[in-house]
This record gives structure tokens, C-alpha cells and sequence, in this order.
């Protein structure tokens, strides 16, 4: 009889020892709510024209992606310089009030950056987001993906727009007077003055003086 107990015991403290150290998985870990924002260009230049800089406008809207979900305490606008995480500049901070537009100019990339853009460069547009428990999810963060992964694969989602740098064409450059300075099919010598006329944007007109003033036209 008393080894049936002594087997019932063991029984029992074994079974008490299996329940108190078995693993029944990882702490579940919590997850945070995060609004998605939404940012569009709407009017004004789609891109920065060096040649024009100073008088570069561009107009933009913020908002949320889904109006009727959890708004965010705040967002700030945020502009990121050619991809690089640690040259990010604060534009607009404290923005309550979704949708909203902003005007950016080529005085504020100055103010911000410190220098005008020059060619190439590239200006990320982006919201950084504060919800009510605390948490802040930024547009560039130094690691990972703003927001989590997946957001800019939603329907309709727009968390960045981009205004890079250009040479934008402009037809009414090259119309004038142009000075020959080398032939090396020698058509025309140094000095001769060629004289290009516009005859519509992708069009125009020039004479070879050494040719007695025949028309020719560039394509």
C-alpha cells in the first residue's frame, strides 16, 4: 500500500513540476496602432528646375489614409535631402488638422538645408506620426520601415512624395545669336554668327553664313 502512495506522490509532484516549467509559447508581444498617413502632391512644380530655382512652388496636402480610424495626437512634416536618414529637417511641426496643404519654395530648401538645390538632388516629403499612447513612428527612420512593412502596398496609399533637382527644358534658350567657335566639318569658321530661330518649342530655324545664308532646320 505504501508504495502505491509513494508512486501517487511522484506521480503528482512530476506532474506539478511539467506544469510550472512548461513553455507554452512566447509572450505574446503588444502590438501598437499606428494611423497611416497620407501625402499628395496637388498643384504647382512637380520638380525642381535649377536653372529656375528661386522660383520653384510646389503645393502639397497631408492627411490620413483612413480618415475614420484612431487620428494621431500630431504630425510633423518632415524632409529628408538624397536619401540620407540623418539629414532630415522638420518643415511643418505640430500639425493637427487633417487634411491640410502646405506651399513648399525653393527659399524654404534654403532655410532648411542650407544651400539651393543643384542638380540631382532629391527631396523626400514624409510625416512623422504621434499617437495618443506615446509612441512615434517616423516617415525616415535610421533603421527599418516607417510605419511597418506592407503600408505603401495598401490600396491607395501615398506615405512619401519626392521632388528631385532637374535642367527642365526650356526652347527659349536656345533661340538668339550663337557664336561659332569651332566647325570640324569647317561648314562655318570661328567667329561666324549663327542665328537660331524658334519656329515652335521642339523646332527651329538657322542660316550658314558660308553656305550664302541657306535655311536649314534642326529637329
Amino acid at each position: 500500500m505504501k508504495t502505491i502512495q509513494n508512486i501517487l506522490l511522484f506521480t503528482f509532484l512530476a506532474a506539478l513540476a511539467y506544469s510550472c516549467t512548461k513553455n507554452d509559447g512566447a509572450t505574446p508581444v503588444p502590438v501598437s496602432k499606428v494611423s497611416i498617413p497620407k501625402i499628395v502632391k496637388k498643384s504647382g512644380d512637380v520638380a525642381i528646375d535649377v536653372t529656375d530655382f528661386d522660383n520653384f512652388s510646389a503645393n502639397f496636402e497631408v492627411g490620413l489614409l483612413f480618415p475614420d480610424d484612431e487620428r494621431p495626437t500630431k504630425l510633423d512634416v518632415v524632409i529628408r535631402k538624397n536619401g540620407d536618414a540623418n539629414n532630415v529637417k522638420v518643415f511643418k511641426a505640430d500639425v493637427t488638422t487633417f487634411p491640410t496643404s502646405f506651399t513648399l519654395t525653393g527659399s524654404d530648401i534654403v532655410s532648411l538645408f542650407g544651400t539651393p538645390a543643384v542638380l540631382n538632388d532629391n527631396y523626400d516629403i514624409g510625416l512623422d506620426v504621434y499617437m495618443k499612447d506615446g509612441n512615434k513612428y517616423q516617415a525616415y527612420p535610421a533603421v527599418g520601415i516607417g510605419y511597418g512593412s506592407g503600408v505603401v502596398n495598401l490600396d491607395g496609399s501615398s506615405v512619401s512624395i519626392q521632388y528631385s533637382a532637374i535642367c527642365k527644358y526650356n526652347p527659349d534658350l536656345y533661340a538668339g545669336d550663337f557664336e561659332v567657335v569651332e566647325d570640324e566639318f569647317q561648314d562655318t569658321a570661328p567667329g561666324d554668327i549663327i542665328t537660331l530661330t524658334k519656329i515652335d518649342d521642339t523646332h527651329f530655324s538657322y542660316n550658314y553664313p558660308s553656305l550664302g545664308g541657306m535655311t536649314n532646320q534642326l529637329l
